[in-house]
């Protein structure tokens, strides 16, 4: 799963290859253009992004009642923060920059969400592994994961340092040589 500005990209792969993708017109950008939150964002708010991502992402639902899956992994800067600020709280010495993956529990991207959505802009910047370009955009992400969370039931959560442009140049390379 990929969270950018302007879409939501989902690929569903095992180790024989891709099974199913899709992108969706999602992205946060987009989800704060179509829903203007307040500040913070009300549980009414949330519900109504909650409702316009069940009827968006139908095709989804379908694909992964198709092909089930496991673990869901989350590559660019929304999963990148959201892994900053658990292992910020969890992990104080771990550099993530460092890593290639961390493992997202349920439990603090749920902890970490409640956080989010009950600050203020300015409240948010104060979070300590907050990206201060994510500040506006990490809540309409918040949600997103969330709702994937409870609708596709993973068993596992990974953060994964590269994004898909890795991959796809990876792939080409492969291809060349």
């Amino acid at each position: 799963m990929d969270i950018g500005g302007g879409s939501v990209e989902f690929i569903i792969a095992n180790k024989n290859g891709i099974a199913w993708k899709e992108s969706y017109n999602l992205g946060v950008a987009r989800l704060l253009e179509q829903f203007p939150p307040s500040d913070p964002i009300q549980a009414g708010e949330i519900e109504i992004i909650d409702r316009h991502l069940e009827s968006k992402l139908q095709s989804l639902i379908a694909a992964v009642d198709q092909f089930p899956i496991c673990k869901l992994v989350g590559s660019s800067g929304s999963f990148d923060t959201l892994a900053a600020i658990i292992a910020n709280k969890e992990y104080p010495l771990i550099e993530l920059s460092k890593i290639t993956s961390f493992k997202l529990e349920a439990e603090a991207l749920n902890e970490v969400h409640q956080r989010l959505i009950s600050a203020t802009i300015e409240g948010r910047r104060t979070i300590p592994g907050m990206d201060p370009d994510r500040v506006e955009n990490i809540v309409p992400a918040s949600i997103i994961v969330q709702w994937v969370l409870k609708r596709l039931q993973p068993n596992e959560v990974w953060q994964c340092a590269f994004a898909l442009k890795e991959g796809a140049i990876l792939q080409i390379i492969n291809n060349v040589l």
